[in-house]
């Protein structure tokens, strides 16, 4: 498909209905562009996530907010964060174009399970050194259904 850049009017649409998700294009895109698009859309909110948290850290507390703590707390989310989208996209991959697995043997679960394990590791050893600041909630994912037109 050829990019038309003689004709700039091109629109995107994703509406969520009750977990049900549309997602329109309107005018010529290549595919490219439009992978492109949507991941910028989806670092832009995860950035806004970051922002948000940390309004809402620094809001909601009594007293100056301590650096150190801060950038401890943003940090952990910001793993989740990249935990949660990497493991998406890996399954997203995987519905897309399963014939393209490269390593059948390490599913994402196995995958997801060491990691977890690894970061069960750290905290542990961050926990000993009196190094642990407990987030107060922890982001949740869930399933969207995706229909397409």
């Amino acid at each position: 498909m050829e990019n038309n850049v003689n004709n700039p009017k091109r629109m995107i649409s994703i509406l969520e209905d009750n977990g049900k998700v549309s997602f329109k294009l309107e005018g010529k895109f290549i595919a490219e562009d439009v992978i492109l698009i949507c991941n910028t859309v989806i670092l832009s909110a995860m950035n806004q996530l970051l922002k948000n948290y940390t309004e809402t850290l620094q809001g909601a507390a009594k007293a100056p907010v301590n650096p150190e703590v801060l950038n401890k707390q943003i940090a952990e989310l910001k793993g989740m964060l990249y935990d949660f989208y990497n493991v998406n996209a890996a399954n997203l991959l995987a519905t897309f174009a399963p014939e393209f697995e490269k390593n059948p043997d390490l599913t994402t679960q196995a995958i997801l399970k060491a990691e977890n394990e690894l970061i069960e590791e750290k905290y542990e050893e961050l926990k000993a050194e009196g190094k642990v600041v407990p987030l107060k909630t922890v982001p949740k994912a869930k399933k969207i259904d995706i229909e397409q037109e």
